[in-house]
């Protein structure tokens, strides 16, 4: 990422948890819930998930919608903690329908028309997110493990990105949120926030991301995001 870009993206601000004012060119409601489910999801942290999950519901997301968000996580935590996520979400569904609050189920993910492989279709995916050619050199993970390469094109790129639930920028908050609150992947959640760019999530709105993850997120790992900015900065 260039460095002029990351003018904009001011890394004292996560440092200090300071919050920028940028009422032009923000985040939607829909989008910081998004991120804040992403974000707990990727700390491991469960009680702030489920005060994440019951915002978004308040603020009319579905629960398909929010299903998503945390299937999505599967490819970047793994199954077990995306278990344990959809564990809690099935804990807030129930105790919210106690008091009788009825959460809109939603419309589930339409079925794929496109029935070629799911390789030849994720590596399409995979080129139109990234810009890089389909047909273009393998990275040197895909030489060395040929199935990791496999993998991600026809269930990440494929099973996942080719569902519609949520729309392709939506997608892409999450898996930045995900991976930068992870922490110890700073590589990879800096390639998503780059992938973000191409798909019209502005700098601004990068940096808005990050801001919500640092309130988000324990001070531990707020450092994984300063890392994130800082290895982009030396580009």
């Amino acid at each position: 990422m260039k460095r002029g870009i990351l003018s904009s993206i001011c890394v004292l601000s996560v440092l200090c948890g300071t919050v920028h004012a940028r009422q032009v060119d923000a985040l939607s409601v829909r989008q910081q819930d998004i991120v804040a489910i992403a974000s707990y999801t990727g700390n491991g942290d469960w009680a702030g998930l489920k005060i994440s999950l019951a915002r978004g519901f308040d603020d009319s997301m579905t629960v398909h919608e929010i299903e998503e968000v945390l299937a999505h996580a599967c490819a970047y935590c793994g199954f077990p903690r995306n278990l344990r996520t959809l564990q809690t979400f099935a804990s807030v569904s129930d105790e919210r329908r106690v008091p009788g609050v009825a959460d809109v189920v939603g419309r589930e993910a339409l079925p794929v028309a496109d029935k070629r492989d799911k390789y030849t279709r994720g590596s399409e995916i995979l080129s139109r997110l990234s810009g890089v050619p389909a047909d273009a050199s393998q990275a040197d993970y895909a030489e060395f493990a040929p199935v990791i390469e496999r993998y991600l094109k026809e269930h990440l790129s494929c099973d996942i990105f080719e569902r519609d639930v949520l729309n392709g920028q939506e997608r892409e908050l999450a898996a930045a949120s995900i991976l930068a609150a992870t922490g110890g992947v700073e590589p990879m959640a800096r390639g998503r926030m780059g992938v973000c760019l191409p798909q019209g999530i502005t700098a601004s709105r990068v940096h808005e991301l990050l801001d919500i993850m640092a309130k988000h997120i324990n001070r531990g790992k707020a450092g994984s995001v300063c890392r994130v900015l800082n290895e982009m900065t030396d580009d």
